[in-house]
């Protein structure tokens, strides 16, 4: 079998709703963690070697830090990625996953209560 077309690396952002952004009524999530997941074709060539078949991914990359945690996460899965092909600069896609149904701001930086009460963030 193959699999061919985009191979990615989901990541989901992990944290909490700290407080409201004060430009548009979302949650600021401070990020606690982050975890990253074989995605598009990568993840269909994953799953069809989980169930017991061959694989072979067939995709065009780019040569950097993620596509070095792209193969080294098909190699832990035995997947064939003997034909993922180096670009100079594919069009790359990006996912970022939250663990929110809502539309959410993320920050990295510490933010300080100065004293204030955490908003209330209704459902």
């Amino acid at each position: 079998m193959q699999s061919s077309g985009d191979a990615m690396l989901d990541v989901y952002l992990l944290g909490e709703v700290e407080r409201i952004s004060p430009e548009a009524p979302v949650p600021v999530v401070r990020v606690r963690a982050r975890k990253l997941a074989l995605g598009g074709a990568a993840n269909v060539a994953n799953n069809i070697v989980t169930i017991g078949a061959k694989c072979e991914l067939v995709s065009a990359i780019g040569d950097d830090l993620q596509v070095a945690t792209l193969r080294q996460m098909l190699r832990e899965g035995e997947n064939d990625s003997r034909s993922l092909s180096n670009v100079d600069s594919p069009p790359r896609t990006r996912p970022g996953r939250g663990t929110t149904q809502k539309v959410v701001r993320t920050t990295r930086r510490k933010i300080e209560s100065q004293g204030k009460k955490k908003p209330v963030v209704k459902p």
